[in-house]
């Protein structure tokens, strides 16, 4: 399921990995990392504020 952006099977994903772009492809940070359920509570990460409702969660304010 590479590079797709359904969220179909998004509960049978086992860890995922988000970077920071702004630095470019190669030189970005990670922002975060692991199930949904924790790319959510990450509060840099743009992906966990798009899976939050999905996944019936709150959003974590960024700091």
């Amino acid at each position: 399921m590479t590079g797709s952006s359904t969220f179909d099977s998004a509960e049978t994903v086992r860890g995922m990995v988000e970077r920071d772009q702004s630095k470019g492809v190669k030189d970005g940070e990670m922002v975060a990392e692991g199930t949904p359920e924790k790319v959510v509570e990450a509060p840099e990460s743009f992906t966990g504020r798009y899976l939050a409702p999905l996944l019936g969660l709150e959003v974590v304010a960024a700091a």
